[in-house]
């Protein structure tokens, strides 16, 4: 398929993403609203068309299409945002990185995209946004290093038992290892909406650390 209409496609699927993006929920106290039931639809439709359209253009091994979750609790006020970011920021990658022809990225060259994507969010005011992309992006280095050094690991495995499994090989040295134990307990709570469990500080700190580990410092 020639690159032309999967760019249009995609484009496409950008803009509406960034208009429902735009959605915002009542404020009254302490109340929590979800999305209708006509918007929860249309956010399911739009997945499944952003699902779609990765396949085709770089298959479901693709860290592209892993990074694009499913199962986040998307349709809730005070998650809504920071998931809808998240899936728009794997689409702006796939945009950057076929250019004009559609092919299967490596994680390594996807992990450092991602970190910069969660360094403009950051650099915007969205802490939480900029930490969801961060674990992702945690998450598909250690994956794209374990498969280019040969250590074995499961497509459900955590952030720290991959890097466990690539200290006991000697790929990670004690200090990586350690860093990476110490940034996935920021990056894990961002994933479980445990916005309170870090600071805007310990953010931009990670940013700047995964900048490094995943070898594209600033």
């Amino acid at each position: 398929m020639s690159s032309g209409p999967l760019l249009e496609r995609l484009d496409a699927l950008i803009d509406v993403g960034e208009r429902m993006r735009s959605f915002r929920f009542p404020e009254a106290g302490d109340a929590v609203y979800q999305l209708g039931p006509s918007n929860r639809a249309r956010l399911r439709d739009w997945k499944d068309s952003c699902l779609s359209l990765i396949r085709e253009a770089v298959g479901e091994e693709s860290e592209l299409y892993r990074a694009f979750p499913v199962d986040y609790p998307d349709d809730r006020q005070g998650a809504f945002h920071a998931a809808m970011d998240h899936y728009l920021c794997v689409l702006r990658v796939l945009r950057e990185m076929i250019g004009g022809r559609p092919e299967e990225p490596s994680a390594d060259a996807v992990a450092p995209y991602i970190v910069e994507g969660a360094r403009r969010l950051f650099e915007a005011g969205y802490k939480d946004a900029a930490a969801v992309y961060c674990r992702v992006a945690l998450e598909v280095f250690l994956r794209g290093l374990s498969r280019r050094s040969g250590v074995g690991f499961e497509v459900g495995d955590s952030i720290n038992k991959m890097a466990q499994r690539l200290r006991e090989a000697a790929v990670l040295g004690e200090e990586e290892w350690r860093a990476v134990e110490r940034w996935s307990t920021f990056a894990n709570a961002a994933a479980y909406q445990k916005f309170s469990q870090y600071t805007a500080e310990k953010v931009g700190q990670m940013i700047g650390w995964l900048e490094k580990f995943t070898g594209r410092a600033a």
